[in-house]
C-alpha cells in the first residue's frame, strides 16, 4: 500500500512531501518547499518515474515553468518565465524532443518565433525588438535555405526603404549568438 513521508530540515520545517509506492518508488504528487515553506516544485511521478506536469515556483508563488512528462519524457506544452515575470517562452516536446512553436517574449512583446520538427529547425526563424519583426530566416531540415552560401537573411515584411538599403549584416549565427546574449543584433 501507498505510503506518504515529509521530511524535514533541522528546524523542523516541511521540506518535502512524497507518497512511495510498495516497491519504494515515487507515486502521485512530490511537493518540495524553501527554507520559508513555500512550495517551489511540485512533480507527478508513476511507479517512479515523471509522469504528469512539473511546476517550478517563483518566490512570490508565480508559476515560473510548467512542463508535462510522458513515462519520463517531455511531451506537449511547456511555459516557461523568468522570475520578475518579463521573459517568457512557450514551446512543445514530443517524445523528448522540441516540437513545434517555440514563442518568447519579454516584457509582453515579442523576441522570437520559431518551428522545430522533432529538435530540427524547420520553417521561419523570426526574430523582433521592440515588438517589431527585424530579422526573418527559413530553416529546412535543421539548415537555412540557400545555405551554399551561408546562412540567408531574408527581408521582414514592410521593411523600410533604409532597412532595404543596408549593408548586408554578420552571418546568422553570430548575430543571433549576439542577440541571445542581449545585444540584439547590434
Amino acid at each position: 500500500m501507498p505510503r506518504e513521508y515529509t521530511e524535514t530540515d533541522e528546524r523542523a520545517r516541511v521540506r518535502e512531501r512524497f507518497t512511495l509506492d510498495d516497491e519504494g518508488r515515487l507515486e502521485g504528487v512530490a511537493t518540495t518547499y524553501d527554507e520559508a515553506g513555500r512550495r517551489i516544485q511540485e512533480s507527478t511521478w508513476h511507479a517512479g518515474t515523471l509522469h504528469g506536469p512539473t511546476i517550478h515556483y517563483g518566490p512570490d508563488g508565480q508559476v515560473v515553468q510548467r512542463v508535462t512528462f510522458v513515462s519520463g519524457q517531455l511531451k506537449g506544452p511547456a511555459e516557461l518565465q523568468g522570475e520578475e515575470g518579463r521573459l517568457r517562452l512557450q514551446l512543445g516536446f514530443h517524445e523528448g524532443r522540441l516540437h513545434g512553436e517555440l514563442h518568447a517574449w519579454q516584457d509582453g512583446q515579442p523576441l522570437m518565433k520559431h518551428t522545430l520538427a522533432e529538435g530540427t529547425p524547420e520553417g521561419p526563424l523570426e526574430l523582433y525588438e521592440a515588438g517589431r519583426l527585424t530579422r526573418r530566416v527559413l530553416f529546412q531540415q535543421g539548415h537555412p535555405l540557400e545555405e551554399n552560401t551561408g546562412p540567408h537573411e531574408q527581408q521582414a515584411p514592410g521593411a523600410t526603404p533604409e532597412e532595404k538599403a543596408a549593408p548586408d549584416r554578420a552571418p546568422l549565427s553570430s548575430w543571433l549568438q549576439g542577440w541571445l546574449q542581449g545585444s540584439h543584433g547590434t
